[in-house]
């Protein structure tokens, strides 16, 4: 399969404007700080990782990126879905290390996700890192000045990392439990959505 395969819908549209940026490939480093990799960020701009880093710093973002390895493997629709207006199909892919041929199902098998982007995909230039002007400089400081009226340095971090809930409310495969009379079995937990609690399933444990 080919990119010029993959979906882009009956109009080919133009993607939204994103005018509080002073250029667009800043937008792109802010949708993705955190969520991928600074040298993946660099790779598909076309520059360098302390190019991306830098970037980030300007426009008020923490100099240390922290990412979870889970949003390329749990939350890549998320990405695509921070993307579709930024990037076009050969930059979207190279960002998730992907082939048409994954895209294409992704699109179409995740729960309808191609009507959830409004079944088009925007007809996106090619996106680009270009050193700063003196008015984007300017502009860029003032996007820093305008975050850090609402949002302090100090509280940029995460409260509670990314898919941490997945870890909290995942099945707990195996407890060890002991019955009345201290003697020790074995018996399977699982969490119910339906009911938003634990049940206890198959509990071996043996009476004297």
């Amino acid at each position: 399969m080919r990119i010029e395969d993959l979906p882009v819908g009956n109009d080919a549209k133009a993607p939204l404007e994103i005018p509080h940026f002073p250029a667009r490939w800043q937008a792109f480093v802010w949708r993705n700080w955190e969520q991928v990799e600074p040298a993946r960020i660099a790779a598909v701009l076309g520059c360098g990782e302390p190019e991306v880093i830098q970037a980030a710093v300007e426009m008020g973002l923490t100099s240390a990126s922290r990412v979870n390895p889970k949003w390329l493997t749990h939350g890549y629709l998320t990405l695509i879905r921070n993307n579709c207006h930024l990037l076009p199909y050969s930059q979207l892919l190279k960002l998730l290390d992907w082939t048409p041929e994954k895209m294409a199902y992704t699109l179409k098998e995740e729960d309808f996700f191609r009507i959830k982007l409004g079944s088009l995909k925007p007809d996106c230039p090619e996106l680009k890192y270009e050193v700063l002007t003196l008015a984007q400089k300017a502009a860029t400081a003032r996007l820093r000045e305008s975050l850090r009226k609402h949002v302090s340095e100090d509280g940029m971090p995460y409260l509670e990392p990314p898919f941490a809930f997945a870890d909290q409310f995942a099945p707990v495969s195996l407890v060890v439990a002991r019955n009345r009379f201290g003697l020790c079995g074995a018996c399977q937990v699982k969490f119910v959505p339906q009911t938003m609690q634990f049940r206890e399933f198959g509990n071996e444990s043996e009476e004297a």
